[in-house]
């Protein structure tokens, strides 16, 4: 069960969105008066399996996650996951490698904090043992290239213009990962053009990234995670799918420009007792605003900057199923140039009512 107090969705009249987007709060306009909405979600639902096998080599396991979050207002069904892995092999369509999945946060909403790269693309990987005598390999190092479409505001006055990837993203990370935490180091490459005729432009992307869960007291643990670039946009969980990686310099500039960004998130998770818990989670992504594009809409803007903050009480009464109650708020800024109605600056307070039944509880 789901209520906004204020307004998330930048289309007057849509449904409720059963994601809290940050990037989707309208800062003024019709979108922005609707407010106090009550909606129901069987979005989260999802069913995982796994098969496993033998070889000469090593086990040969391969997974699958489909779930109902196709669309953020309808329930429609979508594969999530589908992936092998063979030793240190791995290829097939999960999250990015840019991510340290051990550093996505305890929350009941689906979306989580608007910086965490929680997206997904089509990819292969190496992980390599740094350790390779010891009884403990706690340093690894993986490399790796997926197909992170470029996410590009192409210019208007160009015929037939189309954003072409020239080759796969390239990201190599370390990772050192002993019993009591999981913390990674990494950095990507990319390389991005748009064509049309007549014209033809290419950009370099690049990123820095470092994150880590660590266990502090007893089963509580502390998440955090940091990175900052250019045209990372389509790996952000706030801003994919925006045409934020690049955009053109200004309106009577079509020279292509990669946006920088910034993204911090961080969650602090910690147990009452053997069957209650809470997490508390923080996030903030703020772009370079030094250029001219223009919002795609009359009532959406451009994005600047936006923050999410959530904390939850979760119930296990046995391990497989949870209740809980999760609060939300999100803050979006866009820019002054872009003011919708005179306003640049908009905010939503969000409940959250869960209960989930987790069948894999064991695996």
């Amino acid at each position: 069960v789901i209520h906004d107090f204020n307004a998330v969705g930048l289309k007057p009249g849509g449904s409720v969105e059963r994601e809290f987007i940050t990037a989707d709060i309208p800062v003024g306009g019709p979108a922005a008066d609707i407010t106090n909405r009550t909606g129901f979600s069987p979005n989260q639902s999802y069913l995982s399996g796994w098969a496993e096998t033998d070889t000469p080599w090593g086990p040969f396991r391969v997974y699958a996650d489909v779930n109902l979050m196709g669309s953020t207002t309808d329930a429609e069904l979508q594969i999530y996951k589908a992936y092998g892995q063979w030793g240190w092999l791995k290829a097939g369509l999960d999250y990015t490698l840019w991510l340290n999945q051990a550093t996505i946060p305890n929350t009941l909403d689906f979306e989580g904090p608007n910086a965490a790269p929680e997206v997904r693309f089509t990819q292969a990987s190496i992980k390599i043992p740094l350790q390779p005598g010891s009884e403990k390999r706690g340093l690894f190092f993986t490399v790796g290239v997926e197909d992170a479409a470029g996410d590009i505001t192409l210019p208007s006055g160009v015929a037939d213009v189309t954003s072409v990837n020239q080759f796969p993203s390239v990201i190599g990370k370390l990772s050192y990962e002993p019993d009591w935490a999981h913390m990674e180091l990494g950095g990507l490459y990319r390389r991005l053009k748009a064509e049309g005729t007549g014209y033809d432009q290419s950009i370099d992307g690049w990123g820095v990234t470092f994150s880590g869960n660590v266990t502090t007291w007893g089963n509580d643990n502390f998440i955090w995670g940091l990175e900052y670039g250019d045209a990372l946009g389509a790996y952000m969980q706030d801003t994919a799918g925006l045409g934020l990686d690049a955009a053109p310099t200004s309106a009577t500039n079509s020279t292509l420009k990669a946006i920088s960004a910034f993204g911090a998130w961080a969650a602090y998770q910690h147990w009452w007792s053997k069957s209650l818990r809470s997490t508390a989670t923080y996030g903030l992504v703020r772009l370079d605003s030094d250029f001219d594009l223009q919002p795609q809409t009359a009532d959406q803007g451009t994005y600047k900057q936006t923050q999410y903050a959530s904390m939850n009480l979760i119930w296990s009464p046995w391990p497989p199923f949870d209740v809980g109650l999760e609060y939300m708020f999100g803050h979006r800024t866009i820019t002054d140039r872009t003011a919708v109605y005179g306003s640049t600056t908009g905010q939503n307070h969000r409940l959250q009512f869960t209960m989930r039944w987790n069948f894999d509880w064991e695996r």
